[in-house]
């Protein structure tokens, strides 16, 4: 780990503690130098597994966790299912064809390249895709036009609505994105 993943180790450490009901103590320094060659991503792993039903009754040692690490590495990824695209209907409008698109490829990226596993609210995904599909319809048919950043607008529509997930390494993730939307929030 990275003298800048510091921070995020400890809030993982914590969670792994807490989740075993193990007081942290004078823990994080040894855990620290134990487990510094394995990556933040792997750690967040371990301490998933842990925390799972399958995990030690205990606190796992630093030994232990580079175990639980090569046990998870051996373990083959679940095979991705591609998404299914289905045909558009003859009503379905350019903007909803561009829109619904993106979204695709958002969803993918957040399945495969974020690792994504937790639930992304995907009601209130496909609803804000509708009203945004909607107002660049009439944005055009009134003005002729739509926005140049309508690609942009479309990501930022997506960071605005929280997910929701049970997942760990999701948890810490999230309450960092708003610590950083509260300061950013507090500066303006």
């Amino acid at each position: 780990m990275l003298s800048t993943d510091r921070e995020e180790f400890g809030v993982q450490l914590r969670l792994l503690c807490a989740g075993l009901n193990v007081p942290l103590g004078d823990r994080e320094e040894a855990y620290w130098k134990g487990l510094s060659k394995m990556s933040l991503l792997e750690f967040a792993r371990v301490v998933e597994f842990a925390l799972g039903e399958t995990g030690p009754d205990k606190i796992p040692t630093t030994k232990q966790c580079w175990q639980i690490r090569n046990d998870l590495r051996r373990v083959p990824p679940p095979q991705q299912k591609a998404l299914a695209i289905p045909k558009p209907p003859e009503q379905y409008t350019i903007w909803r064809l561009r829109v619904d698109g993106l979204f695709f490829r958002y969803l993918a990226k957040r399945r495969l390249v974020d690792s994504f596993q937790g639930d992304i609210a995907l009601a209130e995904r496909r609803a804000a895709c509708r009203r945004y599909w909607e107002f660049l319809d009439e944005h055009q048919a009134e003005f002729g036009c739509v926005p140049d950043d309508w690609r942009e607008r479309f990501v930022a529509l997506m960071d605005r609505i929280p997910d929701d997930s049970a997942d760990i390494t999701w948890l810490a993730a999230e309450l960092h994105r708003q610590k950083l939307e509260d300061q950013a929030g507090t500066r303006q």
